[in-house]
């Protein structure tokens, strides 16, 4: 299963972190800003010292964690993830920060899904019974894929969701 995204979802960390961690907090509020794994699934994050390296690709120590839960702004995370490896980050007066970034494993699901000719999405999870879709690259996929939608019909209404995304309900 792919991971879920969403965009724009760069949070700062409250405190720094020692490389055995796996409970970190979030400044107020930060947690939002990042899928809820209970509901759309576990997804990784990219997390490095900001205040060095605005830029994590430049930062010695960045590391790809895994963020398995979140309540509220507190996330339990797996670390060394994607062959990165665990590092601290808790420089004084330094502000790290997590970023729900395009990673390898995120194109790797992305190739996967492309190559089998089916994305599956469950919106009913992921829209809350609205009609608001989820951007999942639906021109990347319109092209290449067969997109099976899993729903109750009470939930969502696939007739007005369905043109928007130029597609069509097959029997």
């Amino acid at each position: 299963m792919a991971d879920p995204v969403k965009n724009f979802s760069k949070v700062t960390l409250l405190a720094g972190y020692n490389s055995a961690a796996t409970v970190v907090a979030l400044q107020t509020g930060h947690g939002a800003k990042l899928p809820d794994p209970g509901v759309s699934g576990a997804f990784n994050v990219v997390w490095w010292n900001f205040t060095d390296y605005p830029d994590p690709s430049d930062d010695p120590n960045v590391e790809i964690v895994r963020c398995t839960a979140r309540a509220g702004d507190t996330l339990t995370i797996t670390r060394a993830q994607e062959g990165t490896s665990a590092a601290t980050h808790n420089a004084s007066g330094k502000v790290h920060k997590m970023i729900l970034a395009l990673t390898e494993k995120t194109m790797t699901d992305l190739q996967t899904l492309i190559s089998g000719g089916t994305f599956v999405a469950d919106l009913s999870a992921q829209c809350n019974g609205s009609n608001k879709v989820l951007p999942c690259l639906m021109s990347m996929f319109r092209a290449h894929c067969t997109l099976r939608v899993r729903t109750s019909p009470s939930s969502i209404d696939l007739a007005r969701i369905l043109p928007r995304l130029a597609l069509h309900r097959s029997p």
